[in-house]
């Protein structure tokens, strides 16, 4: 299987995010709290109520769920 290749999303502090390898949302969604100049960024994770530090890898933009009207 070939190696793909992304270029990670260039996150701000106030966006909501989940983690890239979470495919179900088990683990739920955070907010990036801080961004350190090496690409890594302190999140809030709301199931956790704890600040983790991730890597621009390790997280993609999340959108809460709609309901359905």
């Amino acid at each position: 299987m070939p190696i793909s290749y992304r270029s990670p999303h260039k996150f701000s502090v106030g966006d909501l995010v989940c983690l890239s390898y979470d495919e179900y949302r088990q683990y739920g969604y955070g907010i990036v709290l801080w961004s350190h100049s090496n690409g890594e960024y302190e999140v809030y994770w709301f199931s956790d109520k704890l600040i983790d530090v991730e890597t621009a890898f390790d997280i993609l933009p999340a959108e809460l769920p709609t309901e359905p009207k």
